[in-house]
């Protein structure tokens, strides 16, 4: 997952000579590849109606919640601390529930209106922590 800077040609040249199937994942920047990946995951059928989203800028607490996410069957989305990008705006359109992972110095209160704005109910964008 990622452009070539993320994972080399080689490595996906590397993966093919031992015969197994490399598709790269990626888009202009890291908010556009999470969503890229949330993407190929309802077109493979999973019913996506939740988000966590995380700051894009120090992913700490993304990559902390990527277990949690998998084992829920739910993307995680990126971030800027004040602000959400177009690509993430998108993802999040329509979603039952988005949980902002991080504190407010990670995601700010700047992010959480315009996120419950995109959801189906409004009032399920909320602050979490998942343990």
């Amino acid at each position: 997952m990622g452009g070539s800077l993320a994972v080399s040609d080689a490595i996906i040249s590397e993966l093919e000579s031992l015969s197994l199937s490399a598709t790269r994942v990626s888009g202009n920047n890291r908010y556009a590849t999470a969503a890229e990946i949330f993407k190929i995951g309802k077109e493979l059928g999973g019913e996506v109606k939740n988000a966590l989203i995380a700051n894009g800028s120090n992913p700490a607490d993304a990559l902390a919640a990527g277990a949690y996410a998998h084992y829920a069957g739910i993307p995680v989305l990126l971030v800027k601390t004040d602000s959400i990008p177009e690509e993430t705006k998108a993802a999040l359109a329509g979603n039952e529930k988005t949980y902002v992972i991080g504190g407010e110095l990670a995601v700010s209160e700047a992010v959480m209106l315009p996120a419950r704005r995109l959801l189906k109910n409004p009032g399920t964008a909320r602050r979490t922590s998942l343990w």
